[in-house]
């Protein structure tokens, strides 16, 4: 638990402490409705019956799997869905990776088409999952069922080498080429954004996605109570229902955060249900170890009501924080364009090696402020909310929290930006603007620090998301109707207790003409 230990007045400023790591330790195990919690003690073997070239790599490459990972390889390898919940830095990717891989080493999963998709929310994650893929690519060298392709010449040539792991991105980064290459030649692990799998699904690009067997969706409570995480959750549907067409069965979600309240929510979210209605069974898996957490809250005004002078405070701070500190450091903004502002003032104060970073900066500008921090040449990065996921950028000192941050999760998310991994303690500076801030700060770090982390709510029903997805479905499916579309969309989380009614008036709308001169034209067109 956090327990602000001190205050010390400094001329004005105080300084306040918590010396006490958080709490993320969970040890009740119980049934939850069809969602089984696993217990370290339900594992048995040393390597969970993974294959030798992939349990040689790891132990070669990582070393020692954790107990979180045992337990995820065990659940996964026995076909559960499952959601994976713990801590920045405690292994959660390679928890989902690695018996995925396995099926593709072993030959289960075939090499034709895409059997992997990892679902990341930001571009800027699935770019540094790209580079920890290609070198478990590169580390378990080439793997039989796949030639290697070369510009010319067949992929299927009896005289070209076995493949290696393929791992492929689709994200509003990636040009029309790569885009086009990939639908000749699709990836065995394929990295997507959300938007990304929609366009893809609404598309000739959907048949490589034909023989998925695995969909891991990363950072699960960005997701979980957005309309965008509504619309992602029917696009999986979708995809998982022709996976099965082809297959004969549908593919096993898995679902990995940090920080998510309630666990029975992100699971329902992830499991979605079957025909009937009923929740699809899925293990939850989370982690017991204790993550340390330490908070620096630093209040620069002297009044009541906000000075003036408080944001050059808090920038000369920072830039001395810059000049004097060994090793890097992170600065987090609510918004962009307080943080594209800062990095440029304290450049212009001749502070080196800052940059800003951002979803709506260039791949260039992104790629160069993430490469810079990991190699040392950046001291700082100024940043809203693209880096306070599970990024890796390297050795981070500690992180910077300009005002309150908007609630408990998105504290522990970017402060776990620093010292990443478990056992390595995360330091983090709040800086309250004024007296409510410094209030929300004290709220909302003391809530983490108890483990009360807000609790999210799905959506339910959004109409207009399943418009937008309807319209999309139908480019694609021309026998589409009501009872087909309502037993589909049923299946995801969001409108699991939709009536057909309620779709049957949807498609109305979208097919016939509203009353009044003026009104536009119906965006489907209504089959006899």
């Amino acid at each position: 638990m956090l327990d602000f230990e001190k205050i010390e007045n400094e001329g004005g400023p105080k300084s306040l402490y918590a010396v006490d790591p958080i709490a993320w330790s969970w040890s009740t195990f119980q049934d939850m409705g069809g969602k089984r919690i696993l217990n370290a003690t339900e594992v048995e073997g040393p390597d969970n019956e993974l294959g030798p070239e992939i349990t040689k790599w790891f132990k070669e490459s990582i070393g020692e799997p954790t107990d979180l990972q045992k337990r995820a390889w065990s659940s996964i390898r026995s076909g559960d869905n499952v959601l994976i919940v713990s801590p920045t830095g405690s292994g959660k990717t390679l928890s989902a990776v690695i018996p995925a891989v396995d099926d593709v080493i072993r030959g289960v999963s075939a090499r034709g088409s895409t059997s992997i998709l990892y679902i990341s929310p930001m571009k800027a994650l699935g770019a540094d999952l790209m580079r920890m893929l290609e070198e478990l690519s590169n580390g378990l060298g080439r793997i039989p069922g796949k030639k290697e392709r070369k510009r010319g010449r067949r992929s299927n040539s009896s005289s070209l080498p076995d493949a290696f792991l393929d791992v492929g991105i689709r994200t509003g980064d990636v040009p029309q080429s790569a885009r086009r290459r990939m639908l000749v030649d699709p990836p065995d692990i394929l990295v997507i954004t959300p938007e990304n799998l929609l366009l893809m699904a609404c598309s000739k690009a959907r048949e490589i996605l034909g023989n998925v067997r695995f969909i891991i969706i990363d950072e699960v409570h960005e997701m979980v109570a957005s309309k965008r995480g509504a619309l992602l959750s029917l696009t999986l549907e979708y995809l998982s229902k022709r996976a099965e067409e082809r297959t004969g069965s549908l593919p096993q979600r898995i679902g990995l955060s940090a920080t998510i309240r309630p666990e029975r929510l992100a699971a329902g979210y992830i499991g979605g249900s079957s025909v009937d209605g009923k929740l699809r069974d899925i293990t939850i898996i989370k982690e017991e170890r204790a993550k340390e957490v330490q908070i620096d809250l630093r209040t620069l005004f002297t009044n009541l009501e906000r000075e003036p002078e408080i944001e050059e405070s808090i920038l000369t701070e920072i830039g001395d924080q810059i000049s004097k500190q060994e090793g890097s450091m992170v600065v987090f903004h609510n918004t962009r364009r307080q943080a594209e502002e800062m990095a440029y003032s304290l450049a212009g104060r001749g502070i080196e090696g800052v940059l800003p970073h951002h979803g709506s900066l260039g791949p260039d500008v992104r790629r160069e402020a993430e490469e810079g921090l990991k190699n040392g040449s950046l001291k700082a990065i100024i940043s809203s909310t693209s880096l306070e996921l599970g990024i890796d950028i390297g050795s981070v000192q500690r992180v910077c929290q300009i005002s309150s941050p908007p609630d408990p999760g998105k504290l522990l998310q970017r402060f776990g930006r620093s010292g990443h991994g478990l056992g390595r303690t995360s330091k983090g500076t709040l800086y309250p603007k004024d007296t409510m801030d410094l209030l929300e700060c004290v709220a909302v770090a003391r809530a983490a620090a108890h483990d009360q982390l807000e609790k999210k709510i799905a959506q339910e029903e959004p109409m207009d998301v399943l418009a937008q997805f309807t319209i999309g479905l139908s480019i694609v499916k021309e026998d589409l109707d009501v009872s087909s579309l309502w037993k589909l969309v049923r299946g995801a989380y969001p409108y699991r207790k939709v009536k057909k009614k309620d779709i049957s008036d949807l498609v109305l709308l979208l097919t016939e003409r509203l009353p009044g001169a003026n009104q536009t034209p119906p965006r489907l067109w209504k089959h006899d």
